[in-house]
């Protein structure tokens, strides 16, 4: 990314108005964490809390960004949750003093809802922890949701990680739910856990780019990177799928368990889907599967495959393939569209399109879920 780039995408991504709520430091900052808010009143208290003690355990200084939306399809709950939390910001005491908080009220209803929200915040912050170019290497958009908790050296972590890791784009987090008292909840949260951690060492064994995991609450991003991967998606849920997929193309995703964040294990219907929804599901019989050798074979057989020679032909890579794996691609388009990648890209290249680009994040889903 260039110095042209980095002032074009905020040219046709124009921050909205931020509205400070407590402001312990002038200047600008390197960190800048976005949540978005909607019905978190009885969480989000908590999260603020721990996020208080991580500042003051850490000698620089972060800003928290809250983003309050809904859309046309909100229960009115939700907005009246959202209308009463503001109301306390805005005219209460703020009982954290060390957390630089700032909101965004986003009054008109969202066409697409968190992931829009994010991206609203995302797009905003880039301004105040990276208001020059030549920041934006080193300043750091971090994600989170309105009922997680960090510990108490997140910043310190988040940082050093990605001083010590210069070549990564961005860093995806180690997620261990908070405890429920509901006993079903809790089995389920753990089965859900359990299923993300078989995905990523599935997709780790094969040696896929796509190895980590995708939760809206743990990752942070280079806002060069950011900016160079196109910026947050604004899908209705699956945002932060989506959005690491299109770092993952562009640069380097690492995922760490140095640092870890605990959501709440909460039943939400906020969303169409994600932890909320699959514990819902969970609960009411749907089994969440863990990948099992033979899926993990074929994942690394495939991949191990797509070498620039053996892509020079359609014909020939498919018969490199196990019948599964050939009625897969073909039901997913391959001999057309990799027709049209090799009129388009030389030799060198074939494998980095079809790992990246044909067989992304999405179709790797798709793929392992026929060995279920």
């Amino acid at each position: 990314m260039n110095k042209f780039d980095f002032q074009k995408y905020l040219k046709k991504n124009p921050s909205d108005l931020i509205e400070k709520i407590n402001s312990s430091s002038d200047g600008f900052f390197h960190l800048g964490v976005v949540i978005p808010i909607l019905g978190e009143s009885e969480f989000i208290w908590q999260t603020l809390e721990k996020l208080n003690e991580a500042q003051r355990n850490f000698a620089e200084k972060v800003l928290v960004l809250l983003v309050f939306n809904h859309n046309a399809k909100t229960p009115q709950n939700y907005i009246d949750d959202n209308l009463k939390l503001l109301d306390k910001l805005r005219h209460s005491p703020f009982p954290y003093p060390e957390l630089n908080l700032s909101i965004i009220d986003v009054q008109k209803p969202l066409r697409y809802a968190v992931g829009e929200a994010r991206k609203i915040g995302m797009d905003s912050i880039i301004k105040e922890i990276s208001p020059d170019y030549s920041m934006a290497k080193n300043s750091i958009i971090i994600s989170l949701d309105g009922d997680t908790i960090v510990e108490n050296d997140y910043f310190n972590k988040i940082s050093k990680f990605f001083k010590e890791n210069p070549k990564t784009d961005a860093a995806a987090f180690e997620v261990v739910h908070q405890k429920s008292n509901d006993e079903k909840i809790e089995k389920a949260i753990r089965h859900y856990e359990e299923y993300l951690e078989k995905y990523y060492l599935a997709l780790q064994e094969a040696d896929s780019p796509f190895a980590y995991k995708s939760v809206g609450s743990a990752f942070a991003v280079r806002v060069s990177s950011y900016i160079r991967s196109g910026g947050m998606r604004k899908e209705r849920a699956g945002e932060d799928f989506y959005f690491l997929e299109a770092v993952a193309k562009i640069g380097r995703i690492d995922f760490t368990r140095i640092i870890t964040v605990h959501p709440s294990p909460r039943i939400s219907k906020r969303v169409a889907f994600g932890t909320g929804i699959a514990v819902e599901e969970i609960i009411n019989g749907k089994n969440y599967p863990h990948f099992g050798n033979k899926a993990i074979r074929e994942l690394k057989k495939l991949l191990a495959s797509a070498t620039n020679e053996n892509l020079t032909s359609v014909e020939l890579f498919l018969k490199l393939q196990t019948a599964e794996t050939k009625e897969f691609l073909i039901t997913h388009n391959f001999p057309i569209l990799w027709g049209k990648v090799l009129k388009n890209y030389p030799t060198e290249k074939l494998s980095n399109q079809f790992k990246y680009y044909y067989f992304d994040a999405l179709k790797t889903l798709q793929f392992l879920k026929i060995w279920q």
